[in-house]
Parts: structure tokens; C-alpha cells; sequence
């Protein structure tokens, strides 16, 4: 096998569902920040159009928010 001695496959998935689970907490907070940062009015205003969540979230314009960048 591939691993060192003493190391069995237990240790290695353990290691990587460690892993995984921080990178997901990590991935979750920056979206979470990401989303805090879009201004209240630019929110209530999506809502006054009648725009869903996700359709305001999508259509939220990178000049009024310089958090978010176009690609």
C-alpha cells in the first residue's frame, strides 16, 4: 500500500473528513459574509421590485457593491 507504516485507512479518512468539514465551515462563513455585506436598501429594494431571493441575490449590481465582482 501506499501509506506510511503505522497508518491505516481509519487514520487517512478521519484526516480527510477533518479536513473537508473545515474547509465546508470556512467556504459557509465567507459566503455568510458576502451575503451580510449587500446593504439593507439594495435588499428593500429588490423586494419592492417583487423579486425572489435568489433572483435579487443574482441580480444585485457590482457598482453599487464593491464586495461583489463581475467575472
Amino acid at each position: 500500500m501506499f501509506l506510511p507504516e503505522g497508518m491505516g485507512p481509519d487514520r487517512v479518512l478521519r484526516a480527510i473528513a477533518g479536513l473537508t468539514m473545515f474547509s465546508s465551515a470556512y467556504l459557509a462563513e465567507n459566503v455568510r459574509g458576502g451575503l451580510q455585506s449587500v446593504p439593507r436598501g439594495q435588499t428593500e429594494a429588490a423586494k419592492a421590485l417583487g423579486l425572489n431571493t435568489p433572483l435579487a441575490l443574482r441580480e444585485f449590481d457590482s457598482r453599487d457593491n464593491p464586495y461583489f465582482t463581475s467575472g
